[in-house]
């Protein structure tokens, strides 16, 4: 395969050496968010994830997101009607 030089020598783990791997940083991901719930609630959002094919981090930032997005929106615009 194409991972070894002329000398046999494995050319992966130079070539992983010259890969940029931090990402820039408005697209860090550094805050973590605990939330204690019970095993039942884990269990369907694990599944949820899977079915979405997405990681379960990916789909609860996903719907809080959402969620959060859709409150701030209609409390603005309550605050507007007052």
């Amino acid at each position: 395969m194409g991972l070894r030089d002329e000398d046999g020598r494995n050319t992966f783990v130079l070539m992983t050496d010259r890969i940029k791997r931090r990402k820039p940083a408005h697209a860090r991901k550094e805050e973590q968010l605990r939330v204690r719930l019970a095993e039942s609630h884990m269990a369907e959002f694990q599944a949820a994830a899977a079915r979405a094919g997405i990681s379960l981090s990916a789909w609860v930032t996903e719907r809080l997101l959402r969620c959060a997005r859709q409150e701030n929106r209609q409390e603005k615009q309550e605050n507007r009607h007052d």
